[in-house]
């Protein structure tokens, strides 16, 4: 059976088993054991199922377990293709330490590599219970046992926890176990994965560290610091990025797909913009070193056109978006995603026709649009050449939610925008129906959404319904959400007639208690209130204002002034 192990052959281990329960043998340890190592083996993928039937036979004939047969039954586990196998593994563990399996380092290691594969990385704090079991037990982990655990952690859901992955890192120093290559990588990859790219200083820290042990860099090892750089915090350090890349090529290694992918997001993710032509530099050097050009290396490339300056380069997007599927590269979701944000921001106005037609075809595709699809779209129609789409974006909002997809904060936001974009003033009655959806959703409200509304109902002629926005306001407050100081002021603007002066008074004087400052607007909005004031105008307190205004260089000295 032994001999039997690997590739097809495992059939062959099989039939002998059957054969030998035939002839009246009975299958002990080592049988058992050796069968597990050709299902292990076998090709196309571990035979999981049938292990699991010797494990059932087992019970039945009493068969006792060893360190052997526990891991040989744990190695055709981690090769299964099912999610939940590592549940599978930890019950087998158990069963067979009771069966008189006695854990080994290698046990241990097998267990924590498939707890760290779990979907969604939400079984992190399992893997680090077996790792100190397997101390308690009195087993030093090597260094495959922290290079799984430190993986585990850089997957971890919620978010990389780099924090224990560099205690860990400082552990194998103390109990005097060496570092190797992918364990510098795996503790580069937690870091990379910091929420916002805080420790990204941290990464280059430890790659220096490489360096003084003179350690051998692979270009796993460089994908993940470029990776690093284009993730840090305030933005893409692609300088840095770029000087690696070079090293990367002095030291004579070969960038892959995932390298150029990795620099050219770098490009996307600049502060204030991006550095798109480096980024088609770097997508057309691939082509010359005959490095495979994926769906993701099309998507970063049109994110990073996304952002070139005024909008420009959207034909060109849509250029290279055809140039995709013209090479047999299929976009995706976000590719699409990114491609409708191109749209978005095209110059002269979104082509949100454009959008539309993008939307049509990616569902023709059988690609679902995700949240962040809609939210693109909706963000197209406010910003359509001769004037917002509402009506159109209000129809996405529809199928979005008729699809399944669930709005959240930017969709709700978005949609405000929109409508406060729209011509006339009809729509605020419909913007507060969005707005009750959002609460009954559960949707978080900020100061973004408040202060969306509170410019819309800033359109609204002759004052009207005045006392609803105040109302509006009022409730803004109490959700813990500071107005903007242009919110005040649409507030103040409305209230124009008879004694609401006396109200706006009140939001002057509060607007400045919360620390804005008012401008030539707030002050403007204020003295108009006052002059429509019912019993003839409040005429001395706009002239007092009018003082404050020359006070802070709102209005010139020499006695002239224009308000608003």
């Amino acid at each position: 059976m032994e001999k039997a192990a690997g590739g097809s052959r495992w059939a062959r281990a099989w039939k002998l088993y059957e054969e030998m329960k035939e002839r009246g043998y009975e299958p002990d340890t080592i049988t058992y054991t050796a069968l597990f190592g050709a299902l292990e083996k076998a090709e196309g993928g571990s035979r999981w199922q049938r292990a699991v039937g010797l494990v059932n036979e087992m019970r039945e004939r009493g068969v006792k377990a060893d360190t052997p047969l526990l891991n040989s039954l744990l190695r055709v586990l981690q090769k299964a293709m099912f999610y939940d196998k590592w549940k599978r593994a930890l019950d087998f563990f158990e069963e067979m330490q009771e069966r008189g399996a006695k854990p080994s380092v290698t046990t241990y290691n097998l267990l924590i590599s498939m707890v760290a594969g779990a979907e969604g990385g939400y079984a992190w704090e399992t893997a680090r219970g077996l790792f100190d079991e397997m101390k308690q037990r009195g087993l030093k982990p090597n260094t495959a046992t922290f290079n799984a655990l430190i993986g585990a952690l850089g997957k971890a859901g919620g978010g990389s926890k780099w924090e224990t992955a560099l205690e860990l890192f400082d552990q194998m120093e103390e109990m005097a176990v060496e570092p190797d290559t992918a364990t510098y990588c795996l503790v580069m990859k937690t870091l990379r994965k910091a929420e916002g790219g805080s420790e990204w200083e941290r990464a280059l820290g430890h790659f220096d560290g490489m360096k003084d042990r003179r350690m051998s860099f692979s270009t796993s090892v460089y994908d993940e610091m470029i990776g690093a750089m284009g993730s840090a915090k305030g933005g893409s350090k692609w300088e840095i990025a770029m000087g690696l890349f070079d090293e990367l090529k002095e030291n004579g290694l070969e960038p892959t797909t995932r390298t150029y992918n990795a620099l050219i997001s770098a490009m996307e993710k600049i502060e204030g913009g991006s550095r798109w032509d480096i980024a088609l530099e770097l997508f057309e050097e691939m082509r010359e070193r005959g490095v495979e050009r994926n769906v993701a290396s099309y998507s970063s490339l049109i994110s990073t056109l996304e952002k070139a300056p005024g909008g420009r380069e959207w034909r060109r997007a849509l250029r290279l978006f055809d140039d995709m599927k013209r090479e047999g590269v299929e976009p995706d979701t976000i590719t699409y995603n990114a491609l409708i944000s191109v749209m978005e921001k095209a110059e002269g106005g979104s082509q949100w026709e454009i959008a539309l037609l993008l939307l049509e075809e990616m569902k023709e595709k059988g690609l679902a649009p995700d949240t962040t699809t809609y939210n693109s779209l909706i963000s197209v129609m406010e910003k359509a050449e001769g004037g917002s789409q509402w009506e159109v974006a209000l129809g996405l909002f529809e199928e979005m939610k008729e699809r399944g997809v669930e709005p959240d904060t930017i969709t709700f936001n978005s949609l405000f925008s929109t409508m406060e974009k729209a011509k006339g003033d009809s729509h605020w009655r419909t913007a507060l129906g969005l707005f009750d959806q959002m609460k009954g959703k559960g949707v978080e409200r900020g100061t973004l959404t408040y202060n969306a509304l509170g410019r819309m109902f800033g359109v609204m002629e002759n004052g009207g319904e005045w006392e609803a926005t105040l109302a509006f306001f009022d409730q803004m407050k109490e959700q813990d959400v500071d107005p903007s100081r242009g919110t005040y002021s649409v507030q103040m603007k409305k209230g124009e007639g008879g004694s609401k002066w006396r109200i706006a008074m009140r939001l002057f004087h509060e607007m400045k208690e919360r620390g804005l400052e008012p401008d030539r607007i707030t002050f403007s909005a204020l003295i108009l209130a006052m002059e429509k004031a019912g019993g003839g105008s409040e005429w001395e307190r706009p002239l007092e204002l009018i003082e404050e205004m020359r006070s802070k260089g709102l209005l010139p000295r020499d006695g002239k002034h224009e308000l608003e």
